[in-house]
């Protein structure tokens, strides 16, 4: 809590009943406590311009009550940093320890607004180290160091989370990782199948192509076997034909090799016809024969 209302007060009605010793300390009296008017109304803008010009006079007695006051304008106003900079101040510079321990307590409460915990602790302790029997300082302390150590613990458990959640990252990406290698591999050994059934149907084809070269090379050998086997067998039939046309003389007999059906047909008829011109000059010679017979004079 803010402490500024019995403070100002305190000064004002100090001022009030001591009243301006001369006309210059008058002059700067009259800001201080048109600098406390506008406070009052929540004119904290106004408030801050009277109290600064007040602390231009630089006067002692005045100084202490302006700057405590200016600092909770800007306190006011949310302007923290600027009010701890003038309580910081004022702790530093005023004479009265009173005014010192109020200083360090509206200094803790302008470093927790701005969420400056460690400097609230210590501007805590610093107030109760000029006053001891303050119960309000005491109570802001024990309010500071529990969120002190609540933070401490959300900060823990942020850095337990980020570590969790690196961990979890890194485990799907080694699983992911993982996984693709593996997919990676399924497809390798896949590929390496086809290859594999490709070149073993290419073989296949390789064989089989082989061995129907070779059959068609066979079968080409048979024909050309078989057709200069025909041709030797009519070249044989014909020289057959021959050497039974023609008396053989003495030697020994050659073997005779056996015909095929065309040339049997071939021979038969040949022998055929052979018999018959035989048989007409025959007839013919045994016509003649007779005729001379008859003819003749016996």
């Amino acid at each position: 809590m803010m402490r500024y209302y019995i403070f100002a007060g305190c000064f004002w009605l100090l001022a009030f009943m001591l009243g301006p010793t001369n006309t210059y300390a008058k002059s700067e009296r009259q800001l201080v406590r048109e600098g406390n008017a506008a406070y009052a109304t929540a004119d904290f803008a106004l408030a801050e311009t009277q109290y600064l010009k007040s602390l231009s006079k630089h006067q002692q007695r005045d100084l202490d009550e302006a700057r405590f006051n200016l600092g909770d304008a800007y306190y006011k106003q949310e302007r923290y940093e600027q009010a701890a900079v003038e309580f910081s101040r004022l702790a530093a510079h005023t004479l009265n320890d009173k005014t010192r321990a109020l200083a360090y307590h509206n200094l803790g409460n302008a470093h927790l607004k701005a969420q400056k915990l460690e400097e609230c602790i210590e501007a805590y302790k610093k107030a109760l180290r000029v006053n001891p029997q303050d119960d309000e300082t005491r109570y802001n302390l024990a309010y500071a160091l529990l969120m002190q150590k609540q933070q401490e613990e959300q900060e823990q458990q942020q850095e337990q989370n980020q570590e969790q959640n690196q961990e979890q990252q890194e485990q799907e990406e080694n699983q992911e990782q993982e996984e693709q290698e593996q997919n990676e591999e399924q497809q390798e050994n896949q590929e390496q199948q086809q290859n594999e059934q490709q070149e073993g149907e290419e073989q296949q084809e390789n064989q089989e192509q082989q061995q129907n070269e070779q059959q068609e090379g066979e079968e080409q050998e048979e024909n050309q076997e078989q057709q200069e086997g025909g041709e030797g067998e009519e070249q044989e039939g014909e020289e057959n034909k021959q050497q039974q046309s023609q008396p053989q003389e003495g030697g020994e007999a050659t073997q005779v090799r056996q015909l095929t059906k065309e040339e049997a047909i071939q021979l038969l008829e040949s022998l055929k016809n052979e018999e018959m011109e035989t048989a007409k000059r025959v007839m013919q010679r045994t016509r003649k024969g007779r005729d001379r017979r008859i003819d003749k004079d016996w």
